[in-house]
């Protein structure tokens, strides 16, 4: 397969803002090759879009996720989706996307590029010596790929992206638009995939998503019909974290894929929280508060709390859990918690760096 176009110039600034020549010298210097890939029907999983697909690790790809790997030992497989006209002769517009990404500093540059765009103060909520780590070297050794997609039919290119802080429960989307990488979100992809529902291979999916409730369902029966429904949460009441054994045990009972074994892995190193009281939700992470909510309403049935909560910014949620007083667990999730004393809530981290 051959590439075109001309190579970039210019150097790449750390997130938020922070630059370093060392850094950028490195992204410039990456050489990665052109991966192999094989006819497929199966675009984006879900999709009945005839494609090439090829598969990388994370380790392929130089400067992303070496910190996610050295705590978890994983190295999580990413998928490249290229959509095109003609499968046996590429335009000149996706050689040269396939050579800026994989032949230059591309996938790199893209990430870093994208990343330095997130808010100030994104990583307040961290412990001291990540942020350090963090401000010194970047925020892309944490985050790794999950997809590319380069679809020359809509001369559009996406970079997936996820890890265990930010970007865990809807993942990111880093887009090119005029040339340039662009942070984005969940919306983002929705948006980008609504063209494709017609093709979306939806008996399978369905089945697939009613074998999962069925058999959650049999772990979690929901609450007998002829069961008092109480304005009562008290149950609730206390400090719940992550419990490893209860999890993992969990996933394997629902023959979860690996990368949800993988995402729940990362919730339990960093300790994930919560904390209840009749009045408010507290979502933590190592004890630390990282959101607050108002609980207006809470009706229990049987072992089920079905609670309306307000967050700082005024938006109405409404989280669903089964709970014995041992262990908690929102509906149809995969995350047990267990009870932890009331010490191991620390409240929220003041800032200790800028």
């Amino acid at each position: 397969m051959t590439t075109g176009g001309e190579e970039r110039k210019g150097t790449r600034d750390e997130p938020n803002g922070k630059s370093s020549d060392s850094t950028a010298k490195k992204i410039r210097e990456i050489k990665m090759n052109l991966p192999s890939f094989h006819p497929s029907r199966r675009f984006l999983r879900d999709y009945d879009i005839p494609c090439l697909v090829a598969e990388l690790k994370n380790s392929d790809v130089p400067g992303l996720a070496r910190t996610y790997t050295k705590k978890t030992g994983k190295d999580p497989v990413f998928t490249v989706y290229l959509r095109a006209k003609d499968s046996e002769k590429l335009s000149p517009w996706t050689q040269t996307r396939l050579k800026q990404l994989f032949e230059e500093d591309g996938l790199t540059a893209a990430v870093v590029e994208g990343i330095k765009q997130m808010p100030e103060g994104s990583f307040d909520f961290m412990d001291e010596d990540r942020r350090r780590d963090i401000k010194a070297n970047g925020f892309h050794p944490y985050v790794y790929l999950t997809d590319v997609v380069i679809d020359e039919v809509r001369r559009k290119v996406l970079i997936l992206i996820d890890d265990t802080f930010l970007f865990s429960e809807h993942g990111g989307v880093i887009y090119l638009k005029a040339g340039r990488w662009h942070l984005g979100d969940s919306e983002d992809y929705l948006t980008y995939t609504a063209a494709f529902d017609k093709h979306w291979i939806k008996e399978e999916i369905d089945s697939s998503i009613e074998q999962l409730e069925q058999e959650w369902d049999a772990l979690f029966p929901p609450p007998a019909g002829n069961l008092p429904v109480e304005a009562d949460g008290a149950l609730l009441c206390g400090v719940w974290e992550i419990n490893q054994r209860e999890t993992l045990k969990l996933l394997k009972q629902l023959n979860s894929p690996s990368g949800a074994i993988t995402g729940q892995e990362m919730l339990i190193a960093h300790k994930v929280g919560i904390w209840f009281s009749t009045e408010a939700i507290e979502e933590l992470s190592a004890g630390y508060t990282t959101s607050v909510s108002t609980i207006t309403s809470c009706e229990r049935q049987g072992n089920w709390f079905a609670l309306q909560a307000r967050t700082k910014e005024g938006s109405i949620w409404e989280p669903v859990y089964w709970c014995d007083g041992e262990r908690l667990i929102e509906k149809r999730g995969k995350s047990i918690f267990t009870r932890v004393a009331d010490a191991c809530r620390k409240g929220h981290k003041r800032p200790s760096w800028k």
